[in-house]
């Protein structure tokens, strides 16, 4: 089902011992109700454990253009004069902000910023918002437009 769902390797496997957790205690309990056959039991908790599996993800993703624009300023021909201002507009920022801008630019998700920053994942994605929009004006206090 998991891979009929698109559910890369890696992440099925945890899916699928999530889904063995959350059935076998019911049973071992003696919980499971019998409203439904075992394997109408066992869809459900896998569809529920995929889509918790999906708002992680989205949770987690990094819909944050400060990675996209460091990327395109390294790209540059003009790499040499812009890396130049990328450590200016960092040097605006807050020590955190800075930190996390550079996170994002090397590509980490939100847990792992958050366990870098020591701050819950909720609490990291609003500074991740603060980084990106201060360092956006950081770049703009610089000359560079980062649209």
């Amino acid at each position: 089902m998991l891979s009929a769902l698109r559910v890369p390797p890696f992440d099925a496997d945890d899916l699928v011992q999530q889904v063995l957790i959350k059935a076998l205690n019911p049973l071992r309990e003696g919980k499971f109700r019998r409203d439904s056959t075992i394997s109408t039991w066992l869809k459900r908790i896998t569809l529920n454990a995929f889509i918790d599996y999906r708002r992680r993800l989205k949770r987690d993703r990094i819909e944050d253009s400060s990675a996209d624009t460091l990327a395109r300023i390294a790209e540059s021909p003009r790499w040499p004069e812009r890396a130049i201002v990328v450590r200016r507009a960092l040097d605006r920022l807050r020590p955190q902000h800075a930190v996390v801008v550079t996170l994002l630019a090397r590509g980490l998700t939100t847990a792992e910023i958050a366990r870098v920053i020591k701050r819950s994942p909720g609490r990291t994605g609003g500074i991740m918002v603060e980084a990106r929009h201060a360092f956006r004006a950081a770049l703009q206090a610089e000359g560079f437009d980062p649209e």
